[in-house]
């Protein structure tokens, strides 16, 4: 398990990384893929305009119009008041990097990055980070002093490690947020107990919920080595040895099997599901989701 050091979490080039690509596959109406994909909760009227030959009839103004020598239709602009909130994994499994990037850090920099996205655009996030226990939150707000209490947590590495209790995480929830949120959980998901699948569902009757799934490639294969190797639980201690060339087959088969029942109990509940890899950038994953979403809400 990697010590509580200052972390390599690089947010000015993250987020100039992520503007630039949005920019570059912007949408004609210039609304960016983030606001096509995630709509905000109501119109507000902005003015009134000239009926153009084949708009919707429906949306004529019938007394502006007998007030005016033109057919007139309203012009709305959309709210951006949705809340999104981050439940954040910062458990002991989450410092752990076999590449350049701690799987926190990776999860930092995309959450920074987001976070940053969905406040320009005008919306309100907040944050709760867990380990057995949620040991930092804070509810949606929109503006910059709340982008910089987001980034002084998940940039402290006093608030990482320890257990994993992902149903406590999902009480807390429930109990903490209002309804109309968008939930995002950030987790490598390593350490699942009990009856998770059950509070998933409960969760998504109130929640609109994407969970993003932060893996490192050791997460899934096991390097070739022809020695013994001692492995250590990173949420209970306990070390074990193993020769990594023998077990390399069932060890990956028994990741995947893992991944797949994680995305089945997501998919089946109505929640979408993202995984990322710390060797990968994050950003293509992103836009590709944003795009996919945009398409699913038009």
């Amino acid at each position: 398990m990697a010590k509580k050091s200052k972390f390599k979490i690089d947010i000015g080039k993250a987020i100039n990384r992520l503007d630039i690509e949005i920019k570059r596959n912007a949408s004609a109406q210039a609304i960016g893929f983030y606001k096509s994909a995630f709509r905000g909760q109501g119109l507000e009227f902005e003015e009134y305009a000239n009926y153009g030959v084949g708009e919707d009839a429906s949306n004529i103004d019938w007394k502006a119009s007998g007030r005016s020598t033109s057919l007139l239709v309203k012009r709305y602009i959309e709210e951006r008041n949705l809340k999104v909130f981050f439940l954040v994994d910062v458990s002991s499994s989450m410092i752990f990097g076999s590449g350049i990037k701690l799987k926190n850090e990776y999860a930092a920099e995309l959450i920074l990055s987001l976070s940053h996205s969905m406040i320009e655009a005008g919306d309100e996030v907040g944050f709760a980070l867990f380990n057995e226990n949620v040991t930092k939150k804070l509810k949606p707000a929109g503006g910059k002093p709340q982008y910089y209490q987001i980034t002084k947590a998940l940039v402290n590495p006093d608030f990482y490690g320890g257990g994993y209790n992902f149903i406590e995480a999902l009480n807390f929830v429930k109990n903490f947020l209002d309804d109309e949120v968008l939930l995002i959980i950030v987790s490598d998901f390593i350490g699942l107990k009990g009856n998770w699948e059950e509070k998933v569902k409960l969760i998504a009757n109130r929640f609109d919920i994407i969970a993003m799934m932060i893996r490192d490639p050791r997460d899934l294969k096991l390097p070739s080595d022809p020695g013994q190797v001692v492995v250590e639980d990173p949420h209970t201690g306990e070390q074990t040895l193993i020769e990594p060339n023998k077990i390399r087959k069932l060890y990956s088969k028994i990741n995947n099997q893992q991944i797949i029942k994680i995305k089945k109990a997501f998919v089946k509940n109505n929640c979408d599901f993202i995984d990322f890899y710390t060797d990968k950038p994050y950003i293509t994953r992103v836009i590709s989701f944003f795009k996919m979403r945009a398409f699913k809400v038009t």
